[in-house]
């Protein structure tokens, strides 16, 4: 089937899966634009014929030849490698974006594509580059492309050989060709000359000016060189990868937009129902096939469940792009973890706390979390200058004043945050209870966190990071959509979860967000970020010690 100079492909009629395949979304109409390009089926049965020598590395089909998609084939592959130049005959299309959401085997096809150009394409000195934002994500293509060749009969015609686990650089020795990884931190992006990129998880790159690098490393080394983007939509409307997802957009109205990009977008309408099994099939081309209807199904009622998940699903479920900040907390399951309890009802027990001083002028919390056998149960001390009462609840529009009268905040004297009004609350509670420690955000609590460690209370500082906050979020929400979580129905620390947005990371860690003013209205969420601090060493997997409790005494 091979030898040393060159690959010989089967001379075989093209059978594609038997399929039905949902083709809504817009499609890019492609012509010869007046004779200018021509479309050779033959350039087409040849890469197809090239991907059935790789092997699928996913079950249920391991180790059966490597056959793309209807959809991939029709909206891809072909036009892609089928429309030429009629001057050079070479490829009309230089560039692909290719948005699709997740689990539609975006990088067994970017991967295969790869190989192609690395050892299909009769390019001499081939340079093949998967490339990400992180290293660990552009070795995701890559690593697939190994597992691919693995099995392959190509793979007798690659160096090394045998393909290791830790090999990182592949070579064609009958073209002189490479295929490597590259990413923002590679000290390999100058003296490039690319003849196949493929780009995964656009969305994640940060770096425009590493992205011109990359773009420019062809220049006219290259006769037909190929860039691709896979990517699920993303947060940032103002990064390169929206640019790129708008021109694509563009192109598939219009093809002289750009008649070198070739744009391929599966993804839901702002419009559209996002529960809507019609509208998964819309933006999933390979639901049923490497997406499951039933994985759609529960997403979608996590999703429902839990409004932080919203943005996730229609982001990566439904390619949907969507702001990185998102109402956390629901309404409904906050209320159904109320419980009527008192704060005797916690005394001698073993607690964590939470300090969120905030700025001086507006709310403060010192908050408790308490383990017991049935869950968690949280206690909020809410404080608030004296003195701004009355204008704040004008301000904010909720009821200040009233919360004070009735005992759910604090009123401290003056007109700013009185730390030694909050010191002796603390001291209180480590006097009631079995107090471990008090997690607090180091850069606004450092004169409370002294005295305390004065008064024989443990201080342990949480960086306000998502690497500091994303486990305790990830725990104070296991909790509430649990049912082991109880709050002792406090209006001001409801109002909180009404409030408490969160930002998420590309690598799915959230952190707490206040919402922006609005008109001079202020929405805090104090109370739940206390509560969230106060989770933090049960979410380290911290357990209670036991002390000698004789210290503890009634209020």
């Amino acid at each position: 089937m091979a030898s040393k100079n060159n690959i010989i492909l089967p001379n075989k009629k093209l059978i594609l899966p038997n399929r039905k395949i949902v083709l809504p979304c817009p499609q890019q109409i492609i012509t010869d634009l007046g004779g200018k390009y021509y479309f050779d089926q033959k350039a087409v049965d040849k890469v197809v014929g090239f991907m059935r020598q790789l092997k699928h590395t996913k079950s249920p089909w391991t180790g059966k030849p490597f056959i793309p998609m209807q959809w991939v084939y029709e909206r891809i592959i072909s036009p892609l490698f089928g429309w030429k130049r009629s001057d050079d005959k070479t490829r009309r299309f230089r560039r692909l974006y290719a948005g699709v959401p997740k689990k539609n085997a975006k990088s067994a096809d970017a991967s295969a594509f790869n190989l192609y150009l690395f050892m299909g394409d009769g390019e001499f000195g081939a340079e093949v580059y998967a490339a990400a934002n992180e290293r660990g994500q552009a070795g995701i293509v890559f690593n697939e492309s190994k597992a691919q060749l693995r099995f392959s009969p190509l793979r007798k015609l690659i160096e090394p050989n045998p393909i290791k686990a830790s090999t990182k650089t592949l070579l064609f020795p009958a073209t002189s060709s490479k295929y490597t990884t590259l990413s923002k931190d590679s000290s390999t992006k100058d003296g490039m000359s690319i003849h196949g990129l493929s780009l995964d998880e656009f969305h994640a790159l940060r770096d425009a000016a590493y992205h011109s690098v990359l773009t420019q490393g062809s220049g006219a080394a290259r006769r037909q060189p190929l860039h691709m983007i896979w990517t699920t939509a993303g947060y940032d409307r103002n990064s390169v990868c929206y640019s790129e997802y708008l021109a694509a957009k563009e192109v598939i109205k219009n093809e002289k937009y750009d008649e070198e990009l070739l744009g391929v977008i599966y993804e839901a309408d702002e419009k559209d129902d996002w529960t809507d099994p019609k509208v998964w099939a819309k933006a999933n081309p390979s639901l049923g096939t490497t997406l499951t209807l039933r994985d759609m199904e529960h997403d979608c009622m996590v999703a429902q469940k839990k409004p932080a998940e919203q943005n996730n699903f229609k982001r990566l479920r439904l390619n949907l792009w969507t702001s990185q900040l998102t109402r956390w907390l629901d309404a409904a399951t906050w209320d159904r973890a109320g419980r009527d309890y008192d704060l005797a009802f916690l005394q001698g027990l073993a607690a964590f706390g939470g300090l969120d001083l905030s700025s001086n002028k507006d709310l403060t919390t010192f908050g408790l979390a308490v383990p017991k056998e049935e869950g968690v149960y949280l206690w909020p001390y809410i404080f608030m200058p004296a003195d701004n009462i009355y204008e704040a609840s004008k301000r904010d529009h909720v009821p200040y004043d009233r919360w004070v009268a009735d005992g759910y905040i604090f009123a401290t004297p003056g007109n700013v945050i009185d730390y030694d009004f909050i010191m002796a609350k603390m001291e209180e509670a480590n006097a009631f209870m079995d107090l471990q420690s008090v997690q607090f955000d180091a850069w606004r609590a450092a004169q409370v966190a002294a005295a305390a460690e004065k008064c024989n209370i443990k201080m342990i500082p949480v960086a306000q990071s998502p690497a500091g906050m994303g486990a305790p979020c990830f725990e104070f929400e296991r909790l509430l959509t649990s049912g082991r979580l109880f709050h002792p129905k406090n209006p001001c620390m409801t109002w909180a979860a009404n409030n408490i947005e969160v930002r998420t990371t590309y690598g799915g860690l959230i952190t707490p967000n206040k919402p922006a003013e609005t008109h001079g209205q202020q929405k805090r969420i104090d109370p739940i970020v206390a509560s969230i601090l106060a989770l933090e060493r049960l979410a380290r997997g911290v357990k209670p010690e036991s002390t000698d409790s004789q210290h503890i005494r009634s209020l």
